[in-house]
């Protein structure tokens, strides 16, 4: 699908490419940009990065790995833009730009390999004129720096071979080289500053061309240097492997814009999802690609998509980088960083967010829902260390008694960072229990440590007596007369203490009346949401209708979510009081949305497998492909009005398999096609699969 720079322009953003380990933003001409033209927040995303390639020091900044900038004169002069567009093919994972001039027009292609990390750049320039036209083109690219200032950590030298410049550098213990080609020109450098001139005189419709290849290579993924005769060979596979990606689902609601965001997310989160961990973006601007509790959102997006390798990193991240986790609990199970590094170390500077623990709840949900899309009692011990860990954190730092006498979470920044540290703030009792209820769940399953599972138990059970309510509106609050947030819906979504009762039910409607915005919601009452319209706040709501069962909820949060979308349907962190886009191409906020449009059709949580759990009459038609449910096994299905017109699983082995179905879906179940359990509102239906595909209600049928 093409994304225009048409789509909401007055939010712009830079265009994504990447591949998960080399990642960069391109500018108007489909080249890097300097402040000038974007601002410091603009122009701060437009350079290469690398994840996990970190400078030496306290902050683990990314290493800076360069911005191509291309310049081109006509006639001597700079010419003016006369019309320009530009668009994002993520079918393809390019960007392709037109920029019209009074006698000539360019156009460029920018794309990163799927499968290696080169960068390619393709530029061709038309004359449309009825003159000779002469042109000269500059390429600069400037290395190790940020802005204007040199890093420090980082060790360099260029030197000019075989036409292009090969870059050498060391950093802390890592060295690599980057080299830069274009075909049928010659770049010099002075063993600093790398630069390419090209001049040429275009005849009416004569066009000229340039392709300029980047490698990056080093000790963690060797690149050799790209021949340009391998051009549209490396083009022809880096499309197969995305058109792959593309082919694992789709979602069809006829409404277009939750049909594209699901695209321009799923594209967001493809171009960022690094061999670790899912950061909100891989950019040195924000946040330095540290992997943040964030990560659950497009775990749950990704996995409910059926990209299940690929969210699989997550938890396995987390496993992988244990043992700093216990080092830093000093004995008293695992604190994981706020923002990790690659290895398991804190990069954040120095803030209150240090006193945050929720973060341990949400890396044992994604532990735990690992293990759920699975149910392979090998995985479940494989991810155990990681629930026993962070339960035993719980267990022996957290948990205090207040002046009462009640069982609560001792105080600690409680997901809202604008109001300071909270006692039993919602947020972090939900992961307490969450964390506790599942290592003595897991503990049970695999028959260990029985005696601190009893331990575990029962602290959960009596710290679910102590959720801090308001009784007369029959809601759950955040304590201690601190301001209202968004954090009290906790409970529900991500880390389900409670997903029936009114309780819930009614703190869900409160967030979602009194947080809404023109374009969606906010996520608090404090000042400094005043105006601000967050994304992942529509798609953790809808994460939490759905699992409340709430079709019409869910639809509703589904559809308001791309109303704060960025320029190309980009997905940001939240629009601001003037409606600029804050963080673009945010992976955590298209990650929850994502789930939420899943959600609303396939579901896998501890009571089993849900199809259909929470679509809402108002959708009378839409059709899906390659959900994921347990056991390997995807779902494909058609709907017209509110009938099943297709119906059919695919499974990787003979096995039997049970789903629950709301009745006014289940009751169109062929009663030939397995055994069924009424449970009033809902049916459990067991029934065997076999390998392949299974089709249970066929077109017409």
């Amino acid at each position: 699908m093409q994304f225009e720079s048409s789509i909401h322009p007055q939010r712009p953003v830079p265009a994504l490419i990447g591949n998960g380990r080399l990642v960069t933003t391109v500018g108007r001409d489909g080249y890097h940009e300097g402040a000038s033209s974007w601002g410091a927040d603009g122009a701060a995303t437009q350079e290469f990065v690398i994840a996990g390639r970190r400078l030496p020091g306290a902050r683990h900044s990314l290493i800076p790995f360069g911005r191509i900038h291309m310049t081109l004169w006509v006639k001597g002069e700079t010419p003016v833009v006369l019309e320009q567009t530009q668009s994002i093919h993520t079918d393809v994972g390019e960007v392709r730009t037109r920029r019209l001039y009074d006698s000539v027009l360019e156009t460029s292609r920018s794309l990163i390999l799927r499968h290696r990390n080169t960068a390619l750049f393709e530029t061709r320039i038309s004359n449309h004129s009825q003159d000779d036209v002469p042109l000269s083109l500059e390429f600069d690219y400037v290395f190790g720096k940020r802005g204007d200032a040199a890093i420090h950590g980082l060790d360099w030298s260029a030197r000019e071979e075989c036409g292009g410049i090969t870059i050498e550098w060391e950093s802390g213990d890592n060295l690599g080289a980057v080299y830069i080609s274009s075909e049928g020109a010659t770049w010099e450098s002075d063993g600093r500053d790398c630069r390419l001139i090209r001049a040429v005189s275009l005849g009416p419709g004569d066009e000229f061309v340039l392709r300029t290849a980047i490698d990056f290579s080093d000790r963690e993924e060797f690149v050799s240097r790209m021949s340009h005769e391998a051009w549209e060979r490396e083009i022809a596979r880096h499309a197969v492997e995305w058109r792959a990606f593309w082919s694992t689902s789709e979602v069809v609601t006829g409404d277009a814009d939750v049909d594209a965001f699901r695209l321009a997310s799923l594209y967001t989160l493809a171009c960022q999802a690094t061999p670790w961990s899912i950061p909100p973006t891989v950019s040195e601007r924000y946040w330095g690609a540290g992997a943040f509790h964030d990560e659950y959102y497009p775990y749950m997006g990704l996995a409910s998509a059926g990209h299940q390798r690929m969210a699989s990193r997550i938890p396995k991240f987390r496993l992988l980088t244990l043992r700093e986790a216990l080092r830093a609990g000093k004995g008293s199970g695992a604190l994981y960083p706020w923002s990790s590094t690659e290895d398991g170390r804190e990069r954040d500077p120095l803030g209150h967010w240090y006193t945050e623990r929720f973060h341990l709840g949400q890396i044992a949900a994604t532990a735990w829902t690992e293990w759920l899309y699975s149910r392979r009692i090998e995985d479940l011990q494989d991810l155990y260390p990681i629930l026993r860990e962070c339960a035993r954190y719980f267990e022996l730092e957290m948990l205090v008694r207040d002046e009462r006498g009640r069982l609560v979470t001792r105080a600690c920044t409680d997901f809202d960072e604008s109001v300071g540290e909270v006692e039993a703030g919602p947020f972090t009792m939900a992961a307490a229990v969450y964390c506790l209820d599942h290592a003595a769940e897991a503990a049970r399953r695999l028959g260990v440590d029985h005696e601190r599972r009893v331990i575990w138990s029962k602290l959960s059970d009596e710290l679910r007596q102590n959720f801090a309510v308001d009784a007369k509106e029959r809601r759950y609050i955040v304590p201690g007369g601190k301001s209202q947030h968004y954090s009290v819906v906790g409970y529900v979504v991500p880390f389900l203490c409670d997903d029936a009762s009114e309780f819930a039910r009614r703190t869900v409607g409160w967030a979602s009346a009194t947080l809404k915005t023109e374009q969606g919601w906010k996520p608090g009452l404090s000042k400094s949401f005043d105006g601000t319209t967050w994304i992942w706040t529509a798609g953790h709501l809808g994460m939490c209708f759905s699992v409340l069962r709430n079709g019409e909820g869910a639809w509703e949060a589904v559809r308001r979510g791309p109303l704060a979308a960025g320029q190309f349907m980009s997905p940001n962190e939240h629009l601001d009081a003037a409606g600029n886009p804050i963080v673009p191409w945010f992976t955590t906020g298209c990650g929850a949305w994502l789930a939420a449009l899943h959600w609303m059709f396939v579901r896998v949580d501890d009571m089993g497998d849900h199809l259909f759990p929470a679509v809402p009459e108002s959708l009378p038609d839409f059709s899906f492909r390659g959900l994921r449910l347990s056991k390997g096994v995807t779902v494909d299905a058609r709907v017209r009005g509110g009938k099943i017109d297709y119906l059919s699983f695919g499974s990787p082995t003979a096995l039997v398999f049970q789903i629950e179905v709301p009745r006014r879906f289940a009751v169109q179940w062929p009663l030939a096609c397995g055994k069924v359990t009424d449970l009033e509102d809902a049916w459990r239906i067991q029934f065997e699969l076999l390998p392949g595909e299974n089709t249970i209600i066929e077109p017409g049928g």
